[in-house]
């Protein structure tokens, strides 16, 4: 009988959204139509109307029974999915309790009532004891003499990372603590998150690191740079004057009359003197623009004049070949010696690095806002894991070659820092065709 239309169509309505009330209305809507018509026919029979009375009675008999089988099957059904998402719910808390429990770093879970639960690390910092849970957060961060790290003032309530995240934050502070262990002032970072269920907060977890040890190390390792820096400006600055004189007095001895020897040796020491010259001057230049204060002289002029400059004198200076290209507008506002000393600095490592024999060739193009200086010269590639720190001050050898002699490593350092100062960039691209440096400059 279930397979008859009044038990299909039955079984089918608790999925349609039916109740069992629906179902009999139904049927007595059904019920009267039908007696209606009978009762309209010519021919009226009570016989048939007392045969339609059971036949609907024995369509709602059955319709009943398979009604009470279907919403059985759901009844089943959904309790079998209800406790299949307990056990899917018990294994994922589960799951999150144990990863919970292995995190080094403090995790707290609670609400507006306290804490309610805590990690092991959690539990030894805040000196919590399992039965004092849940706890008030404010008693918890009282035993620590929790402070704001610029003034020391304790903070005050509502400012705590937990009860911000319970008001809908997420948010990361670092905080002044007493260890409750050694008594000595620590600094925490806590990272807090309001837990959400249904758009509304729940309750918040906090996740709570040291952060003193790093702390320290980053003062030592910008008091350490900040040492250096000042080293460094003072060294080049003093060693100026020295070299000045044994220029000076090179240059004096040119104008007297010496023997083959002894202007053998002049040379040497002008040379030696004009190059120690040079590298204070990039000191200086890199401990100015490390601290901000490479300056610049901007004026009206043509980089084209400037490039033709730069190659007249690698040319004379290192007697290799430069291929000049200038197209396009080469007129703009820059500073003229920062922006000589940059090319002269990338024609020279061209010169240092590519292959003998092959000219350098140097290019300058326009588009609408910026110009591109490009220096291209053949030879071997620089390593692809090298083109990443090859702007990187003392970083020499972009080929292999000892580092002695590459001087101080400073030349590119200084390309990219007047580039930057510009307002510019720096690019470099390196492969079996040849390595090309670019100097990106906007016009003004």
């Amino acid at each position: 009988m279930g397979a008859t239309p009044p038990g299909v169509h039955a079984f089918d309505r608790p999925n349609d959204g039916f109740d069992l009330a629906d179902l009999i209305r139904e049927y007595a809507l059904l019920r009267q139509i039908l007696l209606e018509l009978i009762a309209d026919g010519e021919d009226l029979v009570s016989a048939a109307a007392a045969r339609v009375s059971r036949a609907i009675d024995e369509a709602i008999e059955l319709s009943v029974r398979r009604f009470a089988q279907a919403t059985a099957v759901q009844l089943r059904a959904g309790r079998q999915r209800e406790a299949e998402s307990q056990r899917e719910a018990v294994r994922r808390g589960a799951e999150l309790r144990a990863v919970i429990q292995r995190i080094p770093e403090a995790v707290l879970i609670g609400d507006e009532r306290g804490i309610r639960a805590a990690n092991p690390p959690a539990m030894r910092r805040y000196g919590i004891r399992e039965e004092e849970l849940p706890a008030p957060i404010r008693r918890l961060t009282d035993r620590l003499a929790v402070r704001e790290p610029t003034t020391g003032d304790p903070l005050t309530s509502g400012e705590l990372a937990f009860e911000r995240a319970l008001r809908g934050e997420t948010l990361s502070r670092d905080r002044l603590v007493r260890d409750i262990s050694t008594g000595e002032e620590r600094l925490w970072r806590a990272s807090a998150a309001p837990i959400e269920v249904d758009g509304a907060v729940q309750g918040a977890v906090a996740v709570v690191s040291d952060v003193t040890e790093e702390q320290r190390a980053a003062a030592q390792l910008r008091e350490t740079l900040a040492l250096a820096q000042r080293f460094q400006a003072v060294l080049a600055h003093d060693l100026r004057n020295p070299l000045q004189t044994v220029l000076a007095a090179a240059e004096l001895l040119f104008r007297t009359r010496l023997d083959d020897r002894q202007l053998h040796l002049v040379q040497r020491i002008e040379r030696s003197a004009d190059r120690m010259q040079k590298l204070v001057t990039q000191l200086l230049d890199l401990a100015r623009a490390r601290a901000g204060k490479l300056a610049l002289r901007r004026e009206p002029m043509d980089l084209c004049g400037l490039l033709h400059d730069a190659a007249d004198e690698l040319s004379v200076r290192a007697r290799r070949r430069v291929e000049l290209d200038c197209s396009g507008v080469s007129w703009g506002e820059w500073d003229r010696d920062r922006l000589y000393q940059a090319v002269s600095n990338l024609l020279g490592n061209a010169d240092e690095h590519g292959e003998p024999g092959t000219p350098i060739a140097l290019s300058l193009e326009e588009a609408e806002q910026e110009v591109r200086i490009r220096v291209t010269n053949q030879g071997t590639p620089i390593p692809a894991d090298r083109l990443e720190q090859i702007w990187e001050p003392f970083s020499s050898g972009t080929n292999g070659r000892s580092p002695s002699a590459l001087g101080l490593g400073l030349g590119l350092s200084i390309v990219w820092e007047v580039a930057r100062a510009h307002g510019g960039r720096a690019e470099v691209r390196s492969g079996p065709e040849g390595t090309t440096f670019a100097l990106v400059l906007p016009r003004a």
